[in-house]
């Protein structure tokens, strides 16, 4: 999976999963380049995913099937 971010910078992000009831199911810290968060997990199913940076957080819901 790869997320398209609004960021042009190169910046270290964290990454995770929560699962349906809020428990984190995955957690990475990895680098923003060029706008494009690559990313893989072998999860399936509906999670929210949270990516959090020095100065923001975002948060989506996403489907991995």
């Amino acid at each position: 999976m790869s997320v398209s971010l609004n960021e042009n910078d190169s910046k270290p992000v964290t990454v995770y999963l929560l699962d349906v009831t809020g428990r984190k199911v995955y957690s990475e810290q990895m680098m923003v380049t060029d706008g494009i968060l690559p990313f893989s997990t072998n999860l399936k199913g509906i999670f929210q995913l949270v990516i959090e940076s020095e100065s923001n957080t975002a948060t989506r819901k996403v489907v991995i099937y």
